[in-house]
C-alpha cells in the first residue's frame, strides 16, 4: 500500500468482468470514480482463448442510456485481418448523472454470429453528499494558489472563515519539503471527507493553478485477507443487538464492563477486518447513537451517502471501519461465490436497534417480531461449510 498524492485510476475501475473463458469489460472514470465530471471510458479485453480483429477496430452505437460495443474475432484466413496484441480502450464521453448499461458484443468471422455478448450495468453519481471511499487514508488535497503563495495562503484561512468555509476548514501547511516562498500548500481534512468532492471544490473556485489528491494503490503482492468473526449479543431487557470482532470489546462485554444483561446468542457472521491490499473494497463505516441524544444502537453501512447523512445530522457517533465488504447486486445477491450477503434488520419502536445476519431464516423469525427488514445491505465472507 502507498499514500500517493494524485490520483489513482485503479481506484474506481468498475471491474466487469464474464466468466474465465469471456473477454473483460472494465468501466472507469477520468477522475478515478464513475461521476458526473470528466469523461468515462470502456476497457475491452479478450480472453485467453481468443483475439480481436484491429482492422475491424470499435463499433460504437449508443441508444438512450445503453452504448453498445461490437467487435470482430480475429482469423487468419480473413483478407486484410490484423491481430490485436491486447484490447481496445474506448472514450464514452461524459455521461450524466444515472444507470447506464454497456454491451460488449464479440463477433465471429462472418460478422454477424454472435461469439460472446456480454450486458453490465453502472451508476453515475454525484460526488456531493458522500463520504470517502477510503477514510483509513487522512484525506488531503495538494494545491498550488495562483496568487498566494503557503505563508499567505495560510494566514489569509486563519483570518477569513468565511474563506475558510469555502475551502471546506482544513488544515494547511507548506508543500513537503517546507518552501514557504512558494504557492503549495498541502491540506488536510477530517477522515469521512470524500478528497474528490474537496478537489472539484477547490477546483470550481478558480482561485487555484493545480489541485491533486492523495489516493491509495498496491504496488507489491499483497497479504492474505484479514477475517474476524462478529459475535452477535443480545440484551434481553432492551430488545437489543451488538456485533462485534474486536477481541478488546468481546471481552469487555462479557466481564460485564459496559453493563448488565447482554449474553452471546451463538449466532455471527464472518467479515473482512482488513484486506490485504483495500483497493476495490468498500469499506463499513460504524455508527453509534450520539450519548444523550441520539439512537441507542449501532449500525454498519457501507452506503457512502448514508454515512455522509448521519455523520452530518448531529444525532451520530462515527465510531471507526470494523469491516471492508463488497456491494450486493441488484437482485440482491452476492457476484462472488465466497460472499453471502448481509441482512439489515431495524426495530422501529421503542429503543431503535439493528441486527445484522447472513440467515434468511432469522430475517423471517426478526420481522415476525415487528421490526422492519431494511434489505441485504452488504456481502460479507460466506460462513464455512458444515458437515
Amino acid at each position: 500500500m502507498r499514500n500517493a498524492l494524485r490520483p489513482l485510476l485503479a481506484i474506481a475501475a468498475l471491474f466487469l468482468a464474464g466468466n474465465a473463458a469471456a473477454s473483460s469489460l472494465f468501466v472507469y472514470g477520468e477522475y478515478g470514480e464513475l461521476v458526473d465530471r470528466g469523461t468515462v471510458t470502456a476497457a475491452v479485453d479478450p480472453s485467453y482463448e481468443e483475439v480481436f480483429d484491429c482492422s475491424a477496430g470499435v463499433n460504437v452505437y449508443r441508444e438512450g442510456r445503453e452504448i453498445t460495443l461490437s467487435v470482430r474475432r480475429y482469423v487468419a484466413t480473413i483478407a486484410g485481418a490484423k491481430p490485436c496484441a491486447g484490447g481496445f480502450r474506448v472514450d464514452l464521453g461524459k455521461l450524466e448523472l444515472g444507470t447506464w448499461t454497456v454491451v460488449l458484443r464479440v463477433f465471429v468471422d462472418d460478422g454477424y454470429e454472435i461469439a460472446q455478448r456480454i450486458e453490465r450495468v453502472f451508476e453515475i453519481e454525484t460526488v456531493d453528499g458522500r463520504c470517502g471511499a477510503t477514510p483509513y487514508v487522512t484525506p488531503q488535497i495538494y494545491a498550488n494558489h495562483k496568487t498566494l503563495d503557503a505563508n499567505a495562503f495560510i494566514a489569509r484561512l486563519a483570518a477569513d472563515p468565511a474563506w475558510a468555509a469555502t475551502l471546506g476548514n482544513p488544515v494547511a501547511r507548506s508543500q513537503d519539503p517546507p518552501n514557504p516562498a512558494a504557492r503549495g500548500v498541502l491540506l488536510t481534512y477530517p477522515p469521512l471527507d470524500d478528497p474528490l468532492a474537496r478537489q472539484f471544490a477547490l477546483q470550481d473556485t478558480g482561485g487555484f493553478e493545480y489541485v491533486g489528491r492523495n489516493g491509495m494503490g498496491c504496488w507489491t503482492t499483497p497479504p492474505g485477507n484479514a477475517v474476524g468473526t462478529f459475535v452477535e449479543f443480545y440484551n434481553a431487557p432492551l430488545d437489543h443487538y451488538f456485533y462485534t470482532a474486536a477481541a478488546s470489546e468481546i471481552a469487555a462485554i462479557e466481564a460485564g464492563k459496559v453493563g448488565p444483561g447482554w449474553a452471546r446468542t451463538g449466532q455471527s457472521f464472518r467479515g473482512v477486518v482488513f484486506p490485504g491490499c483495500p483497493v476495490g473494497w468498500s469499506v463499513a463505516y460504524r455508527f453509534t447513537g450520539m450519548p444523550d441524544v441520539g439512537p441507542s444502537t449501532h449500525v454498519f453501512t457501507i452506503d457512502r451517502r448514508e454515512c455522509r447523512k448521519l455523520a452530518d445530522n448531529g444525532l451520530w457517533l462515527f465510531e471507526g471501519l470494523p469491516l471492508f465488504a463488497k456491494p450486493v447486486q441488484p437482485d440482491g445477491s452476492c457476484q462472488y461465490s465466497g460472499d453471502v450477503p448481509l441482512h439489515r434488520i431495524w426495530r422501529p419502536f421503542g429503543v431503535s436497534n439493528h441486527r445484522f445476519t447472513t440467515d434468511p431464516a432469522i430475517v423471517a423469525a426478526t420481522v415476525a417480531r415487528g421490526w422492519v427488514h431494511e434489505g441485504p445491505v452488504m456481502c460479507v465472507v460466506r460462513p464455512p461449510a458444515t458437515t
